[in-house]
Order: C-alpha cells, then sequence, then structure tokens
C-alpha cells in the first residue's frame, strides 16, 4: 500500500520531472545521488516507527516481548504512561517521513534522463512500500524488537514536536467513535491469529496449544448463558438455614460459594463462603445457631447475554468468584463461576471435589461410537467426533438439539437418524436428557429409528 502511495505522487508529477530546470535552480540544487540516497534513509526511518508503533500498540505486547528483558518491557510501561499518545506520533512521523521521502525522490529523478528516471523511481518506490511494510510485520513475528525499541528516543521526541497535530488527530479519531491508542482485546483475535498461524508454520505450536487459541478466539462468540452451571443443577442454601447446614451442603457437594435464597431460587439474597467460617470455627462460635443470613456477601447479578470476555473482566475488577446469571424476566437462570470461564478456554479442569465418573463428560467407546452427557455443547461435540452437527441460537447442546428434533422429553431407548449419525438416549428422566450414544454409520449400514 505505501509504494502505491509512492507511485501515485511519482505519476501526478510525470509533467513536472519533464519541465526544463532553470539554470539557477539547477546550479543549486544539490547533487543527484543525495536526492536519491536521502529518501531511502527517511523511509528507513518511517520503517522502524512503524514497527514501533505496531509493537507499542500491540494488545499482546507482553507476548511480542516475551524473551527480553523485564527491564525493557518495564521501560516502555513507564513511556507509555509518561507519554500515552506516543503511538499516534510514531504514526504521523512515519505519515510526514513518506511524503517527504516521496517529495525528494521526485526531485531526484526529475533531473535524470526520462530513461533512467522511471526505473529509479519506480524500483525506489516499490523497495519503501516493501520496507514500511516489513518492519511491522517482523514485530509481530518477534523479530528484530531490539532494533526497533532503541529508536523509542526518536519517538518521544517526535511525540513533543507533534504534540499539537498528534492532539487533533486523536481528537478526530475519538469523535468518529474509535479511541486511538485502544489496547484493549477489540482486535485481539486478529493478533492472536496471526501470532498464531506464524508459530504454527514453524511448528512452535502444540496441538494443546492450537486448541487452547481457537477457544480464545471463539470468546466472543460465548454468554453467560452457554458457560453457567443451569438453574436445574443449581446447589444453594435457604436464608435461614444454619452454617452448620450450609457446611454440610458444602462438603456434600463440593461447592466453596454457595448462593443463598430466601423464597425460591428466583429470590438470591446473597453468596456465602466457605473460607468466611474459618474464623468463626477458630473463634469457637456455634455454627449450629449462626445463620447464613448474617454471614453472606452481596451477590453480583449479570444478564444471560453478557459476553464471556466482559464477563471475565467484571468479575476480575469486582475481586469476585461467582456471579448469578438471570434471565430477561429477572428469574435466576444459573451461576457462572471463574473456573467455567477459564474451563472456556483450557477446558476441563477437574479439582479434589469432583468426581472422576462426573469428569467423563464425552467417553469414546470405539471409533465410531461415543457417549456424551447431554449438557456437552454441539461445538465440543463436532469437534471430539469430527460431526458436523447444526447448531442454532435456541440451542447449544446435544439435549437441546435432540429436544428440538423429537419435539417432546424423550425417554431412554429412544433414537434418532441425522446427519450420519444415529442418537440414542441412554439416560434422561421426566425433565432432562442425561446421556446419549452416538454412532457414526457406515456404508451400507441401516439404522432403525424409533
Amino acid at each position: 500500500m505505501n509504494s502505491f502511495a509512492l507511485l501515485a505522487v511519482l505519476k501526478a508529477s510525470a509533467d513536472l520531472s519533464d519541465a526544463e530546470i532553470p539554470p539557477s535552480t539547477a546550479e543549486v540544487a544539490a547533487p543527484a545521488d543525495f536526492l536519491l540516497l536521502l529518501p531511502i534513509l527517511l523511509m528507513v526511518v518511517g520503517a522502524i516507527l512503524g514497527g514501533l508503533r505496531t509493537l507499542l500498540q500491540s494488545p499482546v505486547r507482553p507476548m511480542l516481548l516475551d524473551g527480553l528483558d523485564d527491564a525493557i518491557e518495564k521501560r516502555i510501561d513507564q513511556i507509555l504512561k509518561r507519554h500515552p499518545s506516543l503511538p499516534s506520533a510514531a504514526g504521523l512521523a512515519r505519515l510526514f517521513l513518506l511524503a517527504a521521502a516521496a517529495v525528494l525522490l521526485l526531485r531526484g529523478i526529475a533531473e535524470l534522463p526520462s530513461f533512467q528516471r522511471w526505473p529509479i523511481g519506480l524500483g525506489t518506490a516499490l523497495f519503501g512500500g516493501l520496507l514500511l511494510e516489513a518492519f511491522p510485520a517482523l514485530v509481530q513475528r518477534r523479530r528484530a524488537r531490539r532494533f526497533v525499541i532503541t529508536f523509542l528516543p526518536l519517538a518521544v521526541v517526535m511525540t513533543y514536536l507533534l504534540r499539537p497535530l498528534t492532539f487533533v488527530f486523536e481528537r478526530l479519531l475519538t469523535l468518529m467513535g474509535a479511541e486511538p491508542n485502544d489496547t484493549s482485546t477489540t482486535d485481539l483475535s486478529t493478533k492472536l491469529l496471526d501470532v498464531a498461524a506464524d508459530h504454527l508454520r514453524e511448528e512452535e505450536l502444540t496441538e494443546t496449544e492450537q486448541h487452547m487459541i481457537g477457544r480464545v478466539l471463539d470468546l466472543p462468540e460465548a454468554d453467560a448463558a452457554s458457560t453457567m452451571t443451569p438453574r436445574t443443577e443449581l446447589t444453594a442454601v435457604t436464608f435461614d438455614s444454619t452454617l452448620a447446614d450450609f457446611l454440610k451442603l458444602s462438603l456434600e457437594e463440593g461447592h466453596s460459594r454457595i448462593p443463598v435464597y430466601e423464597k425460591n431460587l428466583d429470590d438470591i439474597k446473597g453468596v456465602l463462603y466457605l473460607k468466611d467460617l474459618m474464623q468463626l470455627t477458630i473463634d469457637g462460635a456455634d455454627l449450629g445457631q449462626e445463620t447464613v443470613a448474617a454471614h453472606m456477601r452481596e451477590p453480583f447479578f449479570v444478564p444471560e447475554t453478557i459476553s464471556v470476555p466482559n464477563l471475565m473482566e467484571e468479575m476480575r475488577q469486582r475481586r469476585i468468584h461467582l456471579a448469578v446469571v438471570v434471565d430477561e424476566y429477572g428469574g435466576t437462570a444459573g451461576v457462572v463461576t471463574i473456573e467455567d470461564l477459564i474451563e472456556e478456554i483450557i477446558g476441563e479442569i477437574q479439582d479434589e471435589h469432583d468426581q472422576k465418573e462426573e469428569s467423563a463428560e464425552l467417553v469414546r467407546v470405539d471409533e465410531n461410537k461415543i457417549e456424551a452427557d447431554g449438557r456437552v455443547s454441539i461445538y465440543d461435540l463436532n469437534e471430539f467426533f469430527d460431526t458436523d452437527l447444526p447448531e442454532d441460537e435456541d440451542y447449544d447442546t446435544i439435549a437441546g438439539l435432540l429436544f428440538d428434533r423429537f419435539g417432546h422429553i424423550p425417554v431412554v431407548g429412544e433414537q434418532l437418524k441425522m446427519d450420519g449419525l444415529f442418537l440414542e438416549v441412554l439416560q434422561a428422566d421426566d425433565r432432562r436428557i442425561h446421556r446419549v450414544r452416538l454412532t457414526r454409520i457406515q456404508p451400507g449400514e441401516q439404522a432403525e429409528v424409533a
């Protein structure tokens, strides 16, 4: 793109290059070789500043700086705190250097014979364009980082020199709804995908790392409703229960944070933390006399539609580990924990409270047959079994898909043929599908549908 800009300027000034230069002007003109070397120098500096801007403004800057001294990262953070407009100033300086290089290049080739003018101009423009794109690309691939960082002092000087223009530039971007120096995760997925692709080509990523990156890229599409523990599986304690009741329930269910309700589950009043009982126990309090209402914390409510990245940020800022998810009518839809959100990235986490038999949400029976928990998402099922089951906004689990296709709550043994698969309900009750068997139909095999 930069080479095209230089070529456009060259073409627009073709008449100027053909014009006769007055003798007085030619006598004071700089040597032609200098006027050809200086544009190249300006483009080199502009390219370096472009690479520096890429580094400073990247939402994955810590990853780009990985492997360098910690002092370098601290130094960059300190400079950015003092000069938050540094990335914008570096970008403007790069633009001005490109314009100056184009003007000087035109002046230099104007004195050359016509048979030399276009080859030299075209070659210099292409070289400059490649150079201006090369440094940002190298930085994204964690190359030439130290060299680019050595130009930080120059960028700081540019911040002072271009402060008025930078101010106007940033205000214009803000008015248009853009944050000029935003390093949030708005375009994190794109950046991460680029970096991952480069590492993958160099065979630096394991299969697990590739899977985790894929989950990160899908995070903006996930919401609280798809991540939460649903209401039907919610563990909660009544408002007037004693701490002894809470402790017993916590040990039985393996939860350290339990919601507290008064009338029903739609009337959540707070959340009780197991760790809050430790000091009471040390002080010798009678847990059989103390009620949970006196020791619960304020609940944090979120809508079903909040995205996983936004929910993670909210919980991080509030320093809480459990949120109550509510539906559009204000009723309790479920709860979501920090562990649930982390599992969206790294997969299922088994702790000391999880039962081994409950951990196998997906079990491969043989090459063409698996058993799945009804709560398993269709996306995970397709990834695990290499299938192409349909996804829909009305459901995201295998149980939801079966409810949709059967049109009723199926009983154990009901079967369905779909997309080259044979689905059979293994465990169910009058409200839920607990477990499903999926069998891949082989060519020529006939599957009976109940």
